[in-house]
């Protein structure tokens, strides 16, 4: 990991440790596109200070390979995958209501994941993926979730 990322990490981490009261311990925090990248390290991280993680993503192998990293970090790791795709609609609304009918409340939402394509590629909801994925997903993943009152503004 690189000095950038790791400033990334700290910043992302002090943000959530003010709006707690430096306490994170059992939160539940949500992180779309964790299996890779910078969400895989905060999602590491922030299982690593006791948070309750939701990996949501599309990729569950990677997920087992987090796993076993947390294990070998932390005594009880509560980090769980839940599928997201947020190249699809559908995806976004199946991720809420699933959270719904476990009764599933969020108390950190970060949304980080994103994908690039030098040609456009049209989704299943025939929008560009690169727009969908980055901004509008996130937009209705958050309002749907204010929405079933499963986050709080």
């Amino acid at each position: 990991m690189n000095v950038i990322n790791l400033f990334l990490l700290w910043i992302l981490l002090a943000m959530s440790v003010n709006a707690f009261d430096g306490n994170l311990v059992g939160k539940t925090c949500v992180v779309t596109g964790a299996t890779s990248g910078i969400g895989r390290e905060i999602s590491l991280l922030l299982a690593r200070h006791q948070c309750k993680v939701i990996v949501a993503a599309r990729d569950s192998s990677a997920f087992a390979t987090m796993v076993k990293e947390v294990q070998t970090d932390t005594d009880q790791p509560s980090i769980s995958f839940s599928y997201l795709d947020l190249s699809s609609v559908k995806s976004v609304t199946n991720f809420v209501d699933n959270l719904s009918s476990n009764n599933i409340f969020i108390d950190v939402l970060i949304n980080n994941a994103g994908v690039f394509q030098k040609t456009p590629i049209t989704t299943e909801d025939r929008l560009e993926s690169s727009f969908q994925v980055n901004y509008l997903a996130h937009f209705l993943l958050t309002n749907k979730l204010l929405e079933k009152g499963i986050i709080s503004d």
